[in-house]
């Protein structure tokens, strides 16, 4: 059985709506599946693609548990916001669900750049790339981005988050990691116009800004989804307030988006909750704006 905190998360969760009992059964079928099997299964997922779940991820449970749409405010921001042939910039992709997300708005004419430096996780983007036919879309690349060009040394075998190592973990017995090729943002994204871009990398972030001015002062991407929470950024010596007033300083303002009202919320503190925000380009938000409002999704 499973716990009933899950059951709870589900049952709460804005994208069960009117399915709350049969995510609830498609969740105990998938733990069923994990103890009984250790092979992937196929499952439906939107803009009608699959996702090979695998049972040792954890991302895979959290989209069967709110089918396919586990952050559900600022996935349909994104999916109001993208248009067919813009550019989107997934640092951290996992196994890939924001990257297939996009790909599946940004269209073939479109263009999706996903980085993912953990090689298990990698492979498995790639494999979602492929199921999907999503080769001529997305460019994957097998790299971390950080203040400088180079390499740097990244935890592995820890699923959702497996991370850049931090200075106290330097060196420390047992921790595990691989040394995997380093870029700044600046080189990515140099070349391109991206219309938004998703960054989520446990904490590291202060970091990757930091080889981000560039494209930060030209407001490239205008929008950044990120996840801002005080556990995550001790760890590299920062805080949700310090991101927020680094930001500032390139006119990049931080807002929550509330789906059902199709309304950017702007605030000192918007991380407060579960932590994911969106920072906003504020010469940019005119265009913005009139995106999500010409948007019928």
């Amino acid at each position: 059985m499973i716990p009933l905190e899950v059951i709870k998360f589900i049952w709460n969760h804005p994208a069960n709506q009117g399915r709350r009992l049969r995510t609830v059964l498609r969740a105990i079928r998938w733990k069923c599946h994990r103890l009984m099997r250790d092979t992937p299964r196929l499952v439906p997922i939107f803009h009608a693609m699959q996702l090979k779940c695998y049972p040792s991820s954890y991302g895979a449970g959290v989209m069967i548990a709110t089918n396919g749409w586990p952050d559900y405010d600022e996935m349909h921001f994104i999916q109001r916001y993208l248009r067919p042939g813009d550019a989107f910039v997934d640092i951290g992709t996992n196994i890939g669900i924001f990257t297939l997300f996009s790909s599946g708005i940004v269209g073939p004419s479109g263009y999706v750049l996903g980085l993912e430096a953990n090689r298990r996780s990698f492979d498995r983007l790639i494999e979602n790339i492929q199921l999907n036919d999503l080769n001529n879309i997305v460019d994957a690349r097998c790299e971390a981005v950080g203040p400088e060009n180079g390499t740097i040394r990244f935890l592995k075998g820890r699923d959702l988050t497996n991370r850049i190592v931090t200075d106290a973990e330097q060196g420390k017995a047992g921790v595990e990691f691989d040394e995997v090729p380093c870029v700044r943002i600046d080189s990515l994204l140099s070349q391109r116009n991206f219309a938004m871009g998703k960054i989520d990398i446990e904490g590291a972030e202060p970091m990757a800004f930091r080889g981000a001015t560039q494209a930060l002062q030209i407001g490239n991407p205008p929008v950044w989804m990120m996840e801002l929470k005080s556990h995550l950024l001790t760890r590299f010596d920062s805080s949700p307030e310090k991101v927020r007033d680094m930001l500032l300083e390139f006119d990049y303002r931080l807002a929550t988006y509330d789906a059902n009202q199709n309304r950017l919320t702007f605030s000192e503190q918007p991380w407060e909750g579960h932590g994911d925000v969106l920072a906003i380009h504020f010469p940019s938000l005119p265009e913005i704006q009139s995106r999500l409002d010409q948007s019928s999704a």
